[in-house]
């Protein structure tokens, strides 16, 4: 890959600790169960960086240079709130459990990787057999389609922490009931997406990205499989199989491949955005099947049904009503 030079490649690089570092301290806040501490740092965060790009680009100042710089930045304001908030100590440091931590994420990390790799590499595939053009549409269609992510991550976020607290059928349980709830909203957003978007995406980017709503309309049921199982990824944690894991995340990744290999040919973006879904769909299948067998839960258990609609609804009614 390109690189414009190497001091620039120093920002940028410097900036991960500092991410990693908010990255450990959002998961104790998770834990905690003090998420709307964590939501404000990061606000202020990318409200810091929205703002600066914008104000850039206003007065003609906008170059990688600048933008490359004040990512890095963003990623670091974080962690002022939160070490404000946590106030972690190094006399509490704990080495046995760093070593732990170690370890177990040398064995997840090919897991987590092909996991990046599952919803990243087919623009990557795509921009090897396609024009830039295409590769431009594509990627209009993924950044609208996972907006549709943000409010079933959200109900993950809130419903870890007592998903990985107490006994596993308590946990279990629980988990049940937010797929389903899970399940709901995520039928709900991708089906406003895919109602919205003919008309919106090209007002929002331009009429020339019309082009881009195919392959977002394609994209819809691998985001509905991802958003409706987020939950049971949450219950998977907690079962520490990081072998089990990866195991699901390379088979998925594989599969998304090789199927962008055989559709791009064919189908351009089309083709990309089918294979990308059905590489979602089957890691959902996947963490499901394994879910219902380390539980004894039912699959069906976790559809949403009429009751799941109503509640939703009465929610809904009393937050805007």
């Amino acid at each position: 890959m390109p690189v414009s030079g190497y001091a620039l490649l120093g920002v940028a690089l410097l900036a991960v600790p500092f991410g990693m570092t908010v990255l450990y301290l959002n998961n104790v806040l998770v834990l905690q169960a003090r998420v709307e501490m964590m939501n404000g740092a990061a606000l202020l965060g990318t409200a810091t960086q929205c703002v600066t790009l914008a104000v850039l680009a206003y007065t003609g100042n906008l170059t990688v240079t600048a933008v490359v710089a004040v990512w890095a930045v963003s990623m670091a304001l974080p962690l002022v709130p939160i070490l404000l908030t946590v106030r972690p100590r190094l006399a509490d440091r704990d080495l046995g459990l760093a070593r732990r931590a170690m370890s177990l994420g040398v064995r997840m990390h090919p897991g987590a990787a092909s996991l990046f790799l599952l919803y990243r590499i087919d623009v990557i595939i795509l921009n090897a057999m396609t024009v830039p053009a295409v590769v431009g549409l594509y990627t209009a269609a993924v950044t609208i389609a996972e907006l549709t992510r943000i409010v079933t991550d959200t109900l993950a976020q809130v419903s870890l922490p007592d998903q990985v607290d107490g006994d596993h059928r308590a946990a279990a349980e629980l988990t049940v009931r937010t797929t389903r709830l899970s399940a709901t909203l995520a039928l709900a957003s991708v089906g406003a997406m895919c109602l919205l978007a003919p008309f919106l995406l090209p007002l929002v980017y331009g009429s020339a990205f019309a082009d881009s709503v195919p392959a977002l309309l394609a994209l819809a049921p691998g985001m509905v499989a991802l958003g409706a199982t987020r939950p049971v990824g949450n219950y998977l944690l907690r079962l520490c199989r990081p072998s089990v894991s990866s195991v699901l995340s390379i088979v998925a990744v594989v599969l998304n491949v090789a199927l962008n290999l055989l559709l791009i040919p064919a189908w351009g973006m089309i083709g990309c955005a089918v294979a990308s879904s059905i590489g979602y769909s089957v890691y959902a299948a996947m963490q499901v099947g394994w879910f219902c067998a380390a539980t004894g839960t039912a699959w069906h258990r976790l559809l949403p049904g009429r009751g799941d609609l109503s509640r939703l609804y009465t929610a809904a009614a009393k937050m805007f009503g």
